[in-house]
């Protein structure tokens, strides 16, 4: 088992008590999350990305403490995740290995396919990145690019800025970039730009950060302030000398 099934057995973990009793498909349709996605994170085959984790929390009586422990777990699987690049594979159905009786079962009419129904089910639409959600007045935890002195500070600040938008997977982030203004960049590429130790990254092109804004749901103000430090830093600029 990998560092990264076991993150996602642990969030798995946390998520299952949150609900606790309810039924989990009651839960599934009052936070307006597909069912067969809900399934896929109480079985640890996958982790949710940011706005789907608020919108599962929004529904669940939970304290302070509560919500901010799950949202940690999940921030640490999506470190796990992009510390390795895509070596590890998802894994439905992994769950039989760890023991743990408090599965959900699956749909009725899935039962005695003789098919794995977590496989089979049809992913969730895809319309590309969701706006930002940003933070509560007063509470504003969005990194900021303008802070950073050096190169490694910056890229550090990136990858602040992907988790904090929702950490979405190299893979989803390459897909949306389809039809970004800068096209398509490769989820390898992406993975090694955001991955704090991969065995070798890209050059940090304006243009990979600008995509990576974009496909985390950036506006222009956004793409703007990570232009700007970015051409401050790699171009050598002096601060207040751009526009």
């Amino acid at each position: 088992m990998t560092a990264y099934d076991k993150a996602k057995a642990e969030f798995a973990l946390a998520l299952g008590a949150a609900i606790g009793g309810r039924q989990w498909t009651e839960v599934a349709k009052t936070s307006g999350i597909p069912r067969e996605s809900l399934y896929r994170y109480m079985s640890g085959s996958s982790i949710p990305n940011g706005d789907t984790l608020w919108r599962l929390l929004s529904v669940l009586d939970l304290s302070p403490d509560q919500r901010s422990e799950i949202r940690k777990l999940r921030t640490a699987a999506v470190a796990e995740r992009s510390t390795t690049p895509h070596q590890q594979q998802e894994r439905a159905g992994f769950y039989t290995r760890w023991n743990i009786d408090w599965s959900p079962e699956p749909p009725k009419d899935a039962v005695g396919s003789g098919r794995d129904w977590t496989a089979q089910q049809p992913q969730e639409k895809d319309t590309g990145p969701p706006p930002l959600l940003r933070d509560a007045a007063g509470q504003e935890g969005k990194p900021d690019p303008s802070q950073a002195t050096t190169r490694e500070e910056f890229l550090a600040s990136l990858r602040d800025f992907w988790q904090w938008a929702g950490g979405y997977s190299p893979r989803r982030l390459s897909e949306w970039s389809r039809k970004s203004p800068q096209g398509k960049v490769s989820h390898t590429t992406l993975n090694a730009l955001l991955a704090e130790r991969p065995r070798q990254r890209p050059p940090v092109t304006m243009r990979y950060v600008q995509t990576i804004i974009i496909c985390c749901g950036g506006d222009e103000v956004e793409v703007r302030a990570w232009t700007t430090a970015w051409r401050r830093l790699y171009l050598n600029f002096p601060p207040g000398s751009i526009d």
